[in-house]
């Protein structure tokens, strides 16, 4: 019956206000009224503004009812600016506590607090007493500690009034003392209610939970239950948001175990509170279990799923949720966006540099769907989709995340800044990296070290010392990466003298210790230089002599400089340290592969596989149109291999008769007739001349690869760059190498 009146009142709004659209009938105060109650129960704001514009035309506005109506309808459904013309619209005289109460109740349910209260003096002064209803709506006012004063003096005027027995308003008072936080007030006034219902229950052990007091949270709750008051789903609710730590997982059970037995775990938002709960309490198992069994799931639910397995480390989990989510049509709300997006740059998936991208690109995927949705991105979202775009190297993605970072006005936020310095570094735009870095008014030490770091990768040592200076003079204060990044570009252009200056400035610094990490790089400017002898010097002085990451670096040096005793000395002791790293293993293959040792060659790839020691495997790749193609070493997979292979049959001719010529010491492989092809068959050679055969004559080609480019590739490209008249950037991980009319950057040292 109730649905039917509602449905024939909707239909008596649509007639009145059409035929009164048609004609000049004039409407009578009783229609509209019982038409604007009836919007009123529905919220209906839309046929309320129509039935509001009828008034205007029969002339009935201003009258109290009436005016006391449209004042209730705009309040309750958020128009707060026509609630107050209404109240204005009423004729002074007419106004009567229930005007002013409903304008009080429509600027406290929208948060206007202040007014509120100052309607509610302004209504004293006037001479109008207050009455249940004005008392239940100003309550609602005062909401924080700042309010607290005022929310006493309503206290004594509801006793003045004698309204200390009415059930409704003590729970509004009781609820008033929680919302400004005092507590012992609120439990005062429950502890003389002489009768108390499950809202008084309820909003006393809300109170508790908030300020995490779980155990007069659940102590209240037994006495409730002892005093034959039932729970509702608040109630429990309320409960729940008091577990929040490990320790409280059992209680959490009880109150799980409670909420079944009182047949409420079909309810959508309850078991999303349980799942949440047992989150907080550490128990993963229990919170999913609870998400199975749930037969209705809403995008909340599926958010806090996810929420769990992110916030516990389980990323793999959540984005396989966030996947099954969407396949069962859900659409993600910002919540699960940002949740997805701040783990997209999480490294915990890494097999290679390539493993990182598939997250990466979900990071993209993601941040498009949230501008589909309208939703406007914050300074944290725009740091991590930026720092994706780095990851890939997707420069042109990384410009248009910038131009919507300068639509949000968002560019003078340091973070921000920071990640688009660091993008553009990493995407082979130092240009742009610097003139981000020159327009900053504000700068901190991510910044100096950002732009040192990407001075450093490519090759410019002294601008990055320069720089150093200035950051120096600027007295901010520098850290380990500062230092680090300043070693690097040291190694890059051999300046042997300076890492040292640098290094024995770590030391001497009472408030700092050099780490390994700063030994090691000092390794790599003597190895770079070759100054080998003096690098098993350096490392029998220093104090991190067992450190994986200092035998792999001189093993490094050792291979640039064909020292195979040192080189054999330094693979076994990073066997021994690390027997699962492929980097002594090949090294040494190549060396018994350069000596034509194939037997010796052969043994260490058996001990590879034997020892289950994963090879790395150089891959590079470049960005066509928007789509990336990825390649191996001899890949074939890619469907203009033909064209691919010409074109490299092409450029072989080519550069060879410019005075390429192979270095076949780096193929580990004993098949002669086969050893210049597979050299020119390398990940990066063949993504260059796809890019050739991809992109008009004269664009410059950008290439990513994942392991340090080879001295045959070095050469080969150098004579391309001459031979096709391209620029040509290659970022091999460790540094850039811009390639242009036959020369490198790193002026052949690197």
């Amino acid at each position: 019956m109730a649905k039917a009146k509602v449905a024939l009142d909707h239909t008596r709004i649509s007639a009145v206000v059409s035929h009164g659209g048609r004609g000049r009938t004039r409407g009578n105060a009783s229609t509209y009224v019982r038409l604007l109650q009836d919007c009123c129960k529905r919220r209906g704001l839309k046929e309320g503004k129509r039935v509001h514009e009828l008034i205007i035309r029969d002339g009935l506005e201003g009258g109290r009812s009436i005016g006391n109506l449209l004042v209730s309808l705009y309040g309750k459904c958020g128009d707060v600016a026509a609630a107050q013309r209404a109240f204005d619209g009423i004729r002074v005289s007419d106004r009567n506590v229930v005007s002013w109460s409903a304008m009080i109740s429509a600027y406290a349910q929208n948060g206007c607090s202040k007014a509120a209260l100052t309607l509610f003096e302004q209504m004293q002064v006037e001479g109008i007493p207050p009455n249940k209803v004005t008392f239940l709506s100003i309550l609602r006012a005062c909401c924080t500690s700042e309010t607290l004063e005022q929310g006493k003096l309503l206290h004594a005027l509801i006793s003045d009034c004698g309204l200390e027995s009415d059930m409704a308003v003590v729970n509004a008072l009781l609820n008033m003392y929680c919302k400004c936080s005092s507590v012992e007030r609120a439990r005062w006034v429950f502890d003389k209610m002489s009768s108390k219902d499950v809202v008084s229950w309820t909003t006393m052990m809300s109170a508790y939970a908030q300020n995490r007091d779980e155990k007069a949270a659940l102590g209240l709750f037994r006495q409730m239950q002892r005093e034959g008051v039932k729970p509702n789903i608040v109630t429990f609710l309320a409960l729940l948001d008091a577990c929040t730590g490990p320790e409280a997982l059992a209680v959490g059970k009880l109150i799980h175990a409670q909420v079944a037995e009182h047949g409420f775990e079909s309810d959508v938002a309850l078991s999303t509170h349980l799942l949440n709960m047992y989150g907080k309490c550490g128990s993963l198992p229990d919170a999913y279990s609870v998400f199975q069994k749930m037969t209705l799931r809403n995008v909340v639910t599926w958010s806090s799923m996810i929420g769990v397995y992110s916030q516990h480390g389980h990323r793999a989990s959540a984005l396989g949720l966030f996947h099954q989510m969407q396949w069962e049509g859900l659409v993600p709300d910002k919540v699960v966006l940002l949740s997805i997006l701040d783990m997209c740059d999480a490294p915990v998936f890494l097999e290679e540099a390539y493993a990182q991208n598939g997250h990466s690109r979900r990071a993209l995927g993601v941040f498009e769907q949230m501008l589909q949705q309208g939703m406007k991105p914050t300074k944290v979202t725009f740091v991590s989709v930026i720092d994706a775009c780095a990851s890939l190297a997707f420069l042109a993605e990384g410009q248009q995340i910038h131009a919507h970072v300068a639509e949000c006005m968002l560019e003078a936020e340091v973070s921000v800044a920071n990640a688009l310095v660091h993008m553009y570094g990493k995407c082979g735009s130092l240009e742009y990296a610097v003139m981000i870095f020159d327009r900053m008014v504000d700068r901190d030490c991510v910044t100096w070290n950002t732009i040192i770091s990407a001075y450093a990768q490519y090759g410019k040592g002294r601008l990055a010392l320069q720089v150093c200076g200035l950051m120096q003079w600027e007295e901010v204060k520098t850290d380990g990466v500062t230092f680090v990044s300043v070693l690097i570009a040291c190694s890059h252009v051999g300046l042997v003298n300076e890492g040292f200056h640098y290094l024995d400035s770590i030391i001497a610094d009472p408030d700092f210790t050099p780490s390994v990490q700063h030994y090691a790089c000092m390794i790599d400017i003597l190895g770079r230089a070759g100054q080998l002898e003096n690098c098993e010097k350096f490392i029998s002085e220093m104090p991190f002599q067992d450190d994986p990451v200092i035998w792999r670096t001189l093993l490094g040096a050792c291979r640039v400089h064909g020292d195979v005793g040192r080189a054999k000395y330094a693979a076994e002791r990073l066997i021994e340290l690390d027997p699962l790293d492929s980097a002594p293993y090949i090294v040494l293959s190549n060396i018994c592969a350069s000596n034509g040792s194939w037997q010796e060659e052969e043994k260490l790839r058996t001990a590879m596989v034997d020892r289950h020691v994963k090879k790395h495997l150089g891959r590079s790749s470049i960005q066509v149109k928007g789509v990336v193609h990825e390649f191996g070493v001899t890949d074939k997979s890619h469907p203009r291999t033909k064209e691919i292979y010409t074109e490299l049959d092409r450029l072989g001719l080519l550069i060879k008769q410019e005075g390429y010529v192979p270095d076949m010491k780096l193929v580990l492989h004993d098949v002669v007739d086969e050893k210049d092809h597979m050299l020119f068959a390398h990940s990066e050679k063949l993504a260059i001349a796809f890019g050739l055969i991809s992109t008009p004559s004269g664009t410059p080609l950008f290439i990513i690869k994942n392991l340090r480019i080879c001295s045959d590739c070095h050469s080969a490209i150098k004579f391309i760059s001459k031979s096709v008249g391209r620029q040509i950037i290659v970022g091999d991980g460790n540094r850039f190498h811009q390639f242009k009319k036959g020369a490198c950057s790193c002026g052949d040292y690197w």
